[in-house]
């Protein structure tokens, strides 16, 4: 950092005297003897004795101005830190009935100019090779031709990026407003990969100061190669994660990190995109204002109910991102096949809801609000969880009551699942209504033998 900060050119006072300055480069008199004549033997005697003078060399030029530099670098005043633009809480817009949190994403960044001009002024974004499409709606906004005359629309700094410049830009465009005033408010895409060998340095720098949003894109990888690149979490007090499943908790989620960045209290955050198109409806928006701003704020905790089940609910279905679809199918299906009712919990944060977990047991800082907000002690009943990943994502849920709980993903699919997909290949769907109606009559089964 010393050396990107500092100047190959003389300040003025380095070179206010050119006589004295070059007598302070050259050797003293007797070293100039010595040099010249480096091969005498009484210069080689004495040296190698240790009774003859020190020979002293010139310093290097450039080190000379390096140590001159350094010190003004480190003595300056503190940059002062300018006010971030206002960023909106919500969209204000409405969402086709089907479209993937990975449109919605690009969709909202083309439309930042128009809700907020100040704050999208203030986007830089950047992006690896494979994710350079997600922002192409980005691009367009950005070009000076599509504003109008009217407030910039921010810039795309780079694209194409392979992991390691992503990551050194990203960190750099992170520290621009803590370390030299600029409220920069910066966004950087990947692909899966990339973001897996990114996420070491990203972490490393958010834990100190800088800020920025990492989006993780979705480019088409199986199941199991993406659990393996990418782990799909940031550690508890460097970055907020979310995996939004509906396009206005995408929203929520986009806005609500970038107001978190440029500020002394702000903090990362993480937005893992998904390419799947969704059926919005299926989020079951409240229609009053109470309700709509409840919803935004459990989005943003870490998740929320979306069918309440009520106390005679005898199973509860969790699920995380594109899984919805296919859960809230199959609460249908258990719902007309049991004759009770079902809860349905979609997470947006998995990691928030672990903390919570933590904190109830003393082992991190924080409140455990949350656990009674998804997970009421009075709904207590067998849990089974749905990812598009990992199926052990969730399983710490089992501490919350002790419950019984089964766990599902698409990284790991049951045999029978498995061959029966490979034998149709059939639309990829992250894991089957059928699989997961047979895991939780399964174990209710097991539930009621046990009880």
């Amino acid at each position: 950092m010393l050396f990107a900060y500092t100047s190959d050119r003389l300040a003025p006072a380095d070179g206010a005297d050119p006589a004295a300055d070059a007598d302070r480069r050259g050797p003293p008199a007797p070293a100039a003897a010595q040099i010249a004549a480096p091969n005498a033997p009484d210069t080689v005697d004495a040296a190698s004795h240790g009774g003859g003078s020190i020979v002293v060399l010139p310093p290097p030029e450039g080190a000379r101005r390096l140590t001159s530099h350094v010190p003004r670098y480190l003595d300056q005043a503190p940059v002062p830190l300018r006010t971030p633009a206002q960023v909106p809480a919500h969209a204000a817009r409405r969402f086709p009935e089907r479209i993937s949190t990975q449109e919605a994403f690009g969709e909202l960044l083309r439309d930042l100019p128009r809700l907020a001009p100040q704050a999208a002024a203030a986007v830089v974004t950047i992006s690896t090779r494979a994710a350079d499409p997600v922002l192409a709606g980005w691009l367009a906004a950005a070009e000076p031709a599509a504003t109008n005359g009217e407030a910039p629309a921010g810039r795309h700094v780079a694209g194409g990026l392979s992991a390691a410049a992503f990551g050194g830009v990203l960190g750099s465009l992170g520290i621009a407003w803590s370390r030299q005033g600029l409220p920069l408010l910066p966004i950087g895409v990947a692909d899966e990969v990339s973001a897996g060998r990114v996420l070491p340095g990203w972490f490393a720098a958010g834990s100190a100061d800088a800020r920025s949003m990492l989006a993780v894109a979705d480019t088409g990888l199986d199941p199991v190669t993406r659990a393996l690149a990418w782990n799909g979490g940031a550690p508890a007090g460097i970055a907020t994660t979310w995996v939004p499943a509906f396009a206005h908790d995408l929203a929520w989620c986009l806005l609500a990190g970038l107001g978190q960045q440029a500020r002394l209290d702000g903090a990362s955050s993480l937005i893992q995109l998904c390419a799947r198109q969704v059926d919005q409806r299926l989020a079951e928006l409240p229609v009053d204002a109470d309700g709509w701003r409840r919803r935004r704020a459990l989005v943003l905790a870490g998740g929320y109910r979306l069918h309440e089940g009520g106390p005679g609910a005898t199973i509860t279905l969790v699920g995380v991102g594109p899984v919805l679809p296919e859960v809230l199918r199959t609460a249908a299906e258990l719902r007309a096949g049991l004759g009770h009712e079902v809860s349905v919990v979609c997470l947006t944060s998995p990691g928030a809801v672990f903390g919570a977990l933590q904190a109830r047991r003393g082992l991190a800082d924080g409140s455990d609000a949350l656990l009674a907000e998804l997970f009421p002690a009075n709904r207590r009943c067998p849990m089974v969880t749905v990812v598009d990943g990992d199926h052990r994502t969730l399983s710490f849920l089992a501490g919350v009551h002790g419950d019984p709980i089964s766990t599902l993903g698409s990284a790991a699919p049951p045999p029978a699942a498995a061959a029966a997909a490979a034998a149709t290949r059939a639309e990829a769907v992250p894991v089957t209504v059928d699989v997961i109606v047979g895991t939780a009559l399964d174990l209710l089964d097991e539930a009621a033998a046990a009880g």
